[in-house]
């Protein structure tokens, strides 16, 4: 019982490592970050907009219509 405890253990330990392994392997891929903001832009209006530019570009990264501003508001 003792040695199917410590075999199990291993296990998950390799599988953990295995993916961070991955994970690192696939960060490091991604060199460039583009962060695109709308002044002003409602998200809901957005979403029903024609846009396909736009639209293309949320289905291919990483997006998010739930961001929040800090307080006092600052535009660069």
């Amino acid at each position: 019982m003792v040695a199917m405890t410590r075999l199990f253990r291993l296990a998950s330990l390799l599988c953990v490592l295995s993916l961070l392994a991955a994970g690192a392997r696939a960060a490091s891929k991604d060199r460039h970050v583009f962060i695109i903001s709308f002044d002003g832009g409602k998200p809901s209006v957005m979403k029903e907009s024609r846009m396909p530019i736009l639209m293309t570009m949320v289905k291919q990264g990483a997006s998010s219509w739930n961001a929040q501003t800090i307080f006092p508001r600052v535009t660069l």
